[in-house]
């Protein structure tokens, strides 16, 4: 009985990577939001791979946007409606660099290329009165190397492996420390997701993370 009456069990499931899904309504407007290296391209323009790039530690192809925002895809929900679906389920909308957002700086932002909260509370109010439900992606395995959290980590780290008079200034530590997991045998110096050296894996074995993200009561899930 709790089996047929979860509206997970078989539902239609419509996936939007919200930058590609649908052209922003002012994308004028928007130009600045992506400062290079990101590339900004006309919604005609095929995407292809990229080049490396050592100094992000990331694809060319992971920084070109085409513009789409949480707005653009509202416009579109009719669309998804009458496609069947049952389940609008969106990739990563949280504050990040590439477009993927997979590489969370802050998942309690909302990405300013895609929008801001409200447009998030305006898209899930406009989904349910469809009778549909909106299910974020949430990456909790990694985050991204810019992110504040990863650079503090980082940077006790490499104070406190720094040999003697090694020309790196005390930090005095940092309470993310032990948020990752760090090595000179890790590309880039810590473990990350498929040993991309941009996508640091966070230490979910440390229980600090578990109440940042889903245990405490100000946590990201209950955000």
């Amino acid at each position: 009985e709790t089996r047929e009456h979860d509206w997970r069990m078989g539902a239609v499931v419509y996936q939007v990577l919200v930058d590609r899904f649908a052209p922003s309504a002012d994308l004028a407007a928007k130009r600045h939001l992506y400062p290079a290296p990101k590339t900004l391209h006309g919604w005609d323009e095929t995407p292809a791979k990229g080049e490396y790039l050592p100094a992000q530690k990331l694809w060319s192809h992971e920084i070109a946007f085409w513009g789409g925002d949480l707005a653009s895809t509202a416009a579109k929900l009719a669309y998804v409606q009458d496609l069947g679906a049952d389940v609008l389920y969106l990739n990563p909308i949280c504050l990040a660099t590439t477009n993927h957002k997979y590489d969370a700086l802050d998942y309690l932002q909302v990405s300013p290329e895609y929008g801001t909260r409200d447009d998030v509370k305006a898209l899930a109010a406009d989904v349910h009165a469809r009778g549909m439900k909106l299910v974020l992606d949430g990456v909790f395995n990694h985050m991204g190397r810019n992110a504040p959290i990863f650079q503090q980590a980082h940077a006790a780290y490499l104070a406190e492996t720094a040999p003697p008079g090694g020309g790196r200034e005390a930090t005095g530590g940092s309470v993310y420390r032990d948020w990752f997991v760090f090595g000179d045998h890790y590309p880039g110096g810590a473990r990350a997701w498929w040993r991309a050296e941009n996508l640091p894996e966070l230490n979910l074995e440390n229980p600090k993370v578990r109440e940042h993200i889903f245990a405490a009561q100000d946590s990201v899930v209950r955000s």
